[in-house]
């Protein structure tokens, strides 16, 4: 037996405006944790010294790679 639940509009607006919040501080909570990273750090300096240095590889190669497509 399914049953209907009816929330009053301003409810469900608030509770989108809670789940939009949250979205945008996971993403913000991610990007600082990375930026404390050593580790992250020093892996994306090395990978923007490589591509500087022309050592890239085509989106092809990398698909055949990985196996996609």
């Amino acid at each position: 037996m399914q049953k209907t639940v009816e929330i009053p509009v301003s409810l469900f607006k608030k509770m989108s405006k809670a789940a939009s919040a949250f979205d945008t501080f996971e993403d913000e909570m991610e990007d600082f944790v990375l930026s404390q990273s050593p580790e992250f750090i020093e892996k994306m300096r090395r990978a923007r010294k490589d591509h500087l240095s022309g050592k890239t590889s085509s989106l092809k190669s990398l698909k055949k790679q990985l196996c996609i497509e």
